[in-house]
């Protein structure tokens, strides 16, 4: 009677099987080689949502928000932190990546002109970026591959 119910359990975990198609084994793949233009993009979306939460909200209230706590954002995400530096009406955000293994940019920063400059250019705008040395550099992100 075991011997039937193991038979029937190994028949059945074949028939589950077949058909399907071996993945390729992760640790063959090497990993993917560090993208600076990937990591602006990553960067750039969610500085973009995050300059259009700021302005949504200093359009709401008819102030500006001192922090994202105001806003109802956390500055933590697992994977990055996020600063908002606020003059007066203006504003300026930084996203950087709390562990940078694996990246080649430390973080980029804009303000509330990225809206405007994603409106006129068909979603592209520029953002100030840093390398790991501390080089800054400007990046375009957005438009119909980033944000």
């Amino acid at each position: 009677m075991r011997r039937r119910a193991g038979l029937l359990a190994a028949l059945a975990l074949a028939a589950a099987c077949a058909g399907r198609e071996k993945p390729a084994a992760a640790d063959d793949a090497a990993p993917p080689a560090p993208d600076a233009q990937a990591d602006a993009d990553r960067l750039g979306r969610e500085l973009f949502e995050l300059a259009d939460r700021t302005d949504s909200y200093r359009a709401t209230h008819k102030r500006m928000a001192k922090s994202f706590r105001d806003i109802g954002i956390d500055s933590l995400t697992p994977e990055t932190a996020r600063r908002l530096a606020v003059s007066g009406k203006a504003f300026r955000i930084t996203v950087e990546f709390r562990q940078v293994e694996g990246h080649l940019l430390r973080s980029c920063e804009g303000d509330e002109r990225v809206i405007e400059e994603a409106a006129l250019h068909e979603g592209v705008f520029p953002l100030e970026c840093t390398l790991l040395d501390g080089t800054r550099e400007r990046r375009l992100v957005g438009g119909s591959k980033g944000a």
